[in-house]
């Protein structure tokens, strides 16, 4: 997708929630997931007037006004994941191409590649996530006997919140080669415990 389609997403959600600033941050949040369901309904209004499924009222819509509301429906969805990722560089489109891809490969109709978000999360990975565990483990090596599970537990936390990242990165952190073969395979596992696909 262009970037400028990209970055309008981000402009629209970002205009939204500065029509709405002084709502309550959590009400605004609801409100923004809760438009996708509006928006759906009026795909089912929309469907309803195509196929004139109401007597009272016959034929009042047509196939391009469904396709425009299932549209509606989408650019509120991807509105409300700029939303909760904070209205920052554009994510939206991004996730959802790598979701298409991870779903079609899912069924069997193509291949899973490597996205140009996942080498970014890779990128991310090196850059960010080695320091930290290298620095995590230093200090779990460094405690005394008393407190050791507890400092242990806590920076197994920290090291794991650093890697909530999409499971592509992890599966591309095994590929990439031996240095990070053990990390990802460490990624691999969190997920799994985790209950992620």
């Amino acid at each position: 997708m262009r970037q400028e389609a990209k970055a309008a997403v981000v402009a629209l959600s970002k205009w939204v929630d500065e029509a709405n600033s002084r709502r309550d941050p959590e009400a605004l949040l609801r409100e923004r997931l809760g438009k996708v369901t509006e928006e759906n309904g009026e795909v089912q209004t929309a469907l309803t007037g195509w196929l004139g499924s109401n007597p009272r009222k016959g034929f009042t819509h047509t196939k391009q006004d469904v396709i425009e509301e299932l549209l509606d429906v989408a650019l509120a969805a991807l509105g409300a994941v700029e939303h909760v990722h904070g209205n920052g560089p554009p994510v939206s489109v991004d996730l959802l191409e790598d979701k298409i891809l991870r779903v079609a490969a899912r069924a069997g109709v193509a291949e899973q590649p490597l996205t140009e978000m996942a080498v970014h999360q890779l990128d991310t990975f090196r850059r960010q996530w080695t320091p930290h565990r290298h620095e995590a483990l230093a200090n779990i090596s460094a405690l005394d006997d008393a407190s050791a599970d507890w400092q242990r537990a806590e920076a197994d936390r920290q090291a794991k919140l650093l890697v909530r990242v999409h499971p592509t990165f992890a599966a591309a952190a095994v590929k990439e080669g031996p240095a990070l073969t053990r990390v990802g395979h460490e990624l691999l596992a969190f997920w799994k415990a985790e209950g992620r696909p």
